[in-house]
């Protein structure tokens, strides 16, 4: 009887053995891929633009349009026309500024498309390492399951739980797949290419901030708010030309509310400025506490995984107790990198208060 459950314990010593695989020799058949940074991403998004080739003409057919109107005004005096040339001018006045915040937008989605599959192939690569150790606990499972030491009930769920575990790995292989589609289709490139996706971004806490000096500059700086101000001002300059002889009371009335509404509209947009960036905010010394957090306990783990190191060379543990710590390592290291993106995609944000 002994010999039989020494002869068992070779067994699975010999199987786990052969299923020790270097996770870097599984990944010497990928396919070279060419580096691609996010500031050539931004380069080809720009030329590409659709929105702001249609900015560019409809910037173009408003000039044509305010030469015409400034032609026409010298016949009778017509109110709607000069309105009409004052939303004329603030659009061509507005257009340089619009154009830079379209492109700042570009470039913020660019980021934020570069982090989604980083990030997600960061994940693939530490799923793939808990397939592997699964994949070894489960060969183990099946040699002791022919010794007839593991019920087949038992084995039948290694098993099942391995083969979920395969059909999860195309699933997040697909959404990466997906996330290329997107960066190509912004980039106007072939949908199937593929890069080595380079993103530098250096963590940096934001310090303290004078929260209410920020909402006051960035309702100041804001676009959105001014347009919503110039739009007032023609509206004003409209209802102040109405006369008795000219528009009726009810058109009178009518764009007195359309005024008030117009400012309730401001304010509304001026509170919503100002709940973004106390959101941001918020969020930003959130990630911070949390990468704090992280870092204290990467330095625990890494602790453990020298002690456990140790303990296999004594032979009290096995090569999979060590592969499950460096998989819990690589795991919040994972995390600290998406942190890092999330945390500096957010102040970039924060910063402008044209893409909050």
């Amino acid at each position: 009887m002994k010999f039989y459950k020494f002869l068992s314990i070779i067994m699975i010593f010999l199987v786990f053995q052969s299923y020790c695989v270097n996770a870097d020799e599984m990944n010497l058949n990928e396919t070279t891929q060419s580096e691609l940074t996010v500031s050539d991403a931004v380069e080809y998004a720009l030329i590409y633009s659709r929105n702001l080739i249609s900015m560019k003409e409809k910037f173009d057919e408003t000039h044509e349009n305010l030469e015409d109107a400034n032609i026409e005004k010298y016949e009778p005096y017509d109110v709607n026309l000069e309105v009409k040339i004052k939303n004329l001018e603030n659009y061509l006045n507005n257009y340089n500024i619009n154009s830079s915040i379209e492109k700042e937008n570009i470039n913020i989605s660019i980021y934020e498309i570069f982090a989604s599959i980083i990030n997600a192939q960061n994940e693939i690569d530490l799923y793939k390492h808990s397939i592997d150790i699964y994949e070894k606990e489960f060969k183990i499972a099946e040699t002791k399951y022919n010794l007839g030491i593991l019920s087949e009930s038992d084995y039948n769920n290694y098993k099942s739980s391995y083969d979920k575990k395969l059909l999860s790995l195309d699933s997040k292989k697909a959404a990466v797949d997906e996330a290329f589609i997107s960066l190509n289709k912004i980039m106007g490139m072939p949908i199937e290419n593929k890069y080595k996706l380079i993103l530098d971004l250096n963590y940096l806490e934001i310090g303290n901030i004078d929260l209410n000096k920020k909402i006051k500059d960035a309702i100041l700086e804001n676009q959105t708010i001014k347009e919503k101000e110039e739009n007032i001002e023609v509206m004003e300059y409209e209802k102040s030309k109405y006369s008795n002889d000219t528009v009726s009371y009810y058109e009178q009335l009518t764009k007195k509310y359309e005024i008030e509404q117009s400012k309730r509209d401001l304010t509304d947009e001026e509170k919503n400025i100002e709940m973004k960036i106390i959101s941001k905010y918020n969020n930003i010394k959130a990630y911070e506490n949390s990468y704090n957090k992280n870092i204290i306990n990467l330095d625990s783990l890494e602790k453990d995984l020298n002690i456990k190191k140790t303990q296999l060379l004594q032979g009290n543990i096995t090569n999979i107790e060590v592969e499950k710590c460096e998989y819990e390592i690589k795991a919040l290291k994972n995390t600290i990198q998406s942190q890092i993106y999330a945390h500096e995609i957010l102040v970039i944000k924060f910063n402008n208060p044209n893409l909050l």
